[in-house]
């Protein structure tokens, strides 16, 4: 067989190849680097998802072992149990966290503490505690033991093995296992796991002995739920870039992949064990596979699948059909009827943006059938008017998107096995009438509606790096200019000639409607710019476009024709505009929400003006290593924004003391100044709209100064207070 030459290969082959490598080279740096920054900490709700997570493995074991004639207890798909396990955060579709469950299950390491040895049949046995079904400590499983990490370096593993054991059954959450190594004596054993916490002061290890499976993960466990979105996050840099390449170039797509990516905010999500991020891939990559389906099946059965898995992921993708039918609707054209009148091609656009703005309207502010209605409305009205307005030709996709996303919803979310009707609407109306949490904005306390319509759109100005801001306001003036004369598109890239607006309008639509919802005045503002992510893939795609622009513009005037010249331009404009953002994203990564730009003057410009600066207690990592140093013996520490299941990883992971116990906030002001005055340690957040946690912690303690404080550029960050009389 003759094996054509790279050199050979037809041209749009070979391109399709290197546009192939590069989006690789994206995905697996995104990956690595990712991996290489997961020293951050853990937020309040990301806590509540580990713990699902794993609840929902558990569930999943029972499901295995019934497959497989093991099952012991209730069937686990009858209703009364699939009821009770779906319950549990049925307030988000399960997708994202069973991608978590099963990454933690299987790539994760499970460190769990050892109590009680003892002599039993010649041998020495002991029990392993805090042990789920998920976990995979079973019968003739085999474990190793490991002694207490030092706190000067509790993160070395491989020098503390001490013995290998077998287990021998596993029931109600603990699991006896039995020495196998020899030459061991019981005395030695207890002594050498109860070695550094013997005495009454601060402790010098992080706890006692542990055993972690044979066929452990290679990831710590939080890393390991955290992966997921990592992995999505690296598939949407690739997206964007694929995304883009066919209509800006590769220049511009590859820098508007970076602009995405480097985002202090964006980075910080992309660890997150929560559904921001997945979400915000599924919507992309549905939003190309429409654009792709306008000329191809199967790209339509894609863009149905993928829906499918953005609505099993997050109630933002609900949305999108109409995004996407107002996009459809924009190249309709008035035919004269009886009226004998033509509607101007504004007016067309003004009447589509109206309705579309109605129906995100109506889910604002109506219950849920209102907005069903509203929609219903809006489509059959267009219907009825189809004498008279000349339509596009439907695109696929829209025939598949509810065919295949509607079904995959019910089926794999077994919520909705079950009373689906009922269920389903409670979801929608948990989201309909959604709490309101504190949020600063200019030294105002946001708790109740309306709230500032300019809200989404100030923030996205001051959180996205100052240049890459300024090339999406410039990619947008382009566009915008442009919208009477076809954007420029490669072949393969172009729509049917039936759909007269350009790919322009697709980007414009879905980078506008997340911001346009939460500046509704009565949309929840809370976490920061979390909540219209959906739209920084296609703000970053504005930016590519203002990039090629500026490399045009700047090309033409020195008048670098050839492509080594313009490649040589394009590269220092690139790192001109992507150092700032590349340097203040591996600089504050970790306290991602502290970051703001230089339009606002970073994060001390941001913290004069009054604004939000810290948010759910993901900022306590950063004080763990002073609490190991200094905590005594087996004392309460009150974490503030910190809950349990939060904690609770920090001590399997080694990160706190195992004697360190957790005191979480209280909401009755009555009674938290007198249970902190028990704790021997506060950690505290800095929120302006939480300063009262502060003040109670100042009256329990005698005192306002901390012992310890992390900062950001001078902005207090996370500050740990002593208890004088502990």
């Amino acid at each position: 067989m003759i094996r054509r030459t790279t050199d050979e290969l037809p041209s749009c082959a070979r391109t399709r190849a290197i546009d192939a490598a590069i989006s690789a080279i994206l995905a697996i740096g995104t990956v690595v680097l990712l991996l290489a920054t997961t020293d951050i900490g853990f937020p309040r709700d990301e806590g509540f998802y580990f713990r699902y997570s794993a609840d929902y493995q558990d569930w999943f074991v029972d499901v295995e072992q019934a497959v497989l004639g093991q099952q012991t207890g209730n069937n686990p798909l009858g209703k009364d149990t699939v009821s009770h396990v779906w319950a549990k955060n049925a307030e988000h579709p399960p997708l994202a966290k069973v991608l978590f469950g099963y990454s933690w299950r299987f790539l994760g390491e499970k460190q769990r503490p050892i109590q009680r040895f003892s002599y039993e049949n010649d041998a020495i046995t002991f029990q392993i505690t805090n042990v789920r079904p998920s976990d995979g400590v079973n019968s003739g499983d085999l474990v190793s033991i490991y002694a207490p990490a030092s706190l000067s370096d509790p993160t070395s593993i491989h020098s503390r093995k001490i013995a290998d054991a077998q287990v021998l059954d596993f029931k109600n959450g603990q699991a006896t296992a039995q020495i196998t190594s020899d030459g061991f004596a019981l005395a030695d054993l207890q002594q050498r796991c109860r070695q550094g916490t013997t005495t009454t002061a601060v402790p010098s290890t992080m706890g006692g002995c542990i055993a972690i499976p044979e066929n452990g993960g290679v990831l710590s466990e939080s890393t390991a739920m955290r992966f997921p979105a990592m992995v999505l996050m690296s598939i949407l840099v690739a997206a964007i870039y694929l995304f883009g390449v066919g209509w800006i170039g590769r220049m511009g797509a590859f820098f508007a992949a970076l602009a995405f990516l480097f985002v202090p905010r964006h980075f910080f999500h992309a660890h997150m064990t929560a559904f921001d991020i997945p979400v915000t891939t599924f919507i992309f990559l549905t939003v190309g596979a429409f654009w792709h389906s306008l000329r191809s099946n199967r790209w339509a059965i894609a863009c149905g699948a993928l829906w499918g898995l953005a609505i099993l992921t997050k109630h933002n993708a609900l949305f999108l059909p109409v995004i996407l039918g107002g996009w459809w609707l924009v190249g309709s054209r008035f035919v004269p009827g009886k009226t004998g009148k033509q509607l101007s091609l504004n007016l067309r656009r003004a009447l589509v943006i109206l309705s579309i703005l109605a129906a995100i309207f109506a889910v604002v502010y109506g219950e849920v059938f209102g907005f069903v209605a509203v929609v219903a409305v809006f489509f059959i009205g267009t219907i009825a008017l189809w004498r008279w307005v000349e339509l596009p030709r439907i695109p696929r996709a829209f025939f598949a998107m509810p065919a295949i996303g509607i079904p995959m919803l019910v089926l794999l979310w077994p919520r909705l096995w079950y009373n689906g009707f009922e269920n389903f609407r409670w979801y929608l109306a948990f989201h309909l009438k959604h709490d309101h949490y504190m949020q600063m904005y200019f030294d105002q306390v946001l708790a109740y509606p309306p709230f500032p319509v300019e809200f989404p759109f100030a923030m996205t100005v001051f959180t996205v790096p100052a240049m890459s801001s300024l090339l999406a306001a410039i990619g947008t003036a382009v566009l915008v200019l442009r919208t009477r004369r076809p954007v420029s598109v490669e072949p393969s890239a172009a729509p049917p000639r039936t759909h007269r607006w350009s790919i322009g309008w697709l980007l414009g639509l879905n980078a506008l409607y997340p911001i346009i919802i939460i500046a509704l005045p009565t949309t929840p503002i809370f976490g920061g710019i979390k909540h219209w992510l959906p739209a920084m893939p296609f703000i970053a795609l504005l930016a590519g476009v203002g990039f090629t622009a500026a490399v045009e513009a700047i090309t033409t005037q020195i008048r670098a024709h050839s492509q080594l010249a313009r490649v040589a331009v394009a590269t220092m404009i690139g790192i001109f505009c992507m150092a700032s953002a590349a340097y203040g994203t591996l600089r504050a990564y970790h306290v991602g929400p502290a970051y703001y730009n230089e339009w606002i003057g970073g994060p001390a410009g941001a913290a004069n003006a009054g604004m939000q600066r810290n948010f759910w207690g993901y900022a306590t990592r950063l004080g763990l290593d002073y609490l190991n140093a200094h905590v005594p013996l087996n004392t309460t520490v009150y974490f503030h924004k910190s809950v349990r299941s939060d904690w609770d990883m920090y001590r399997k992971e080694g990160l706190l003391r195992s004697d360190i116990g957790h005191l979480a906030d209280v909401f009755d002001f009555g009674v938290i100044e007198s249970r902190i005055r028990q704790t021997s340690y506060a950690v505290y957040h800095h929120q302006q709209d939480h300063d009262d946690y502060e003040l109670a912690i100042w009256r329990a303690y005698k005192t306002e100064y901390p012992v310890w404080q992390y900062s950001l550029d001078g902005v207090p960050i996370l500050s740990i207070y002593k208890n004088p009389g502990r």
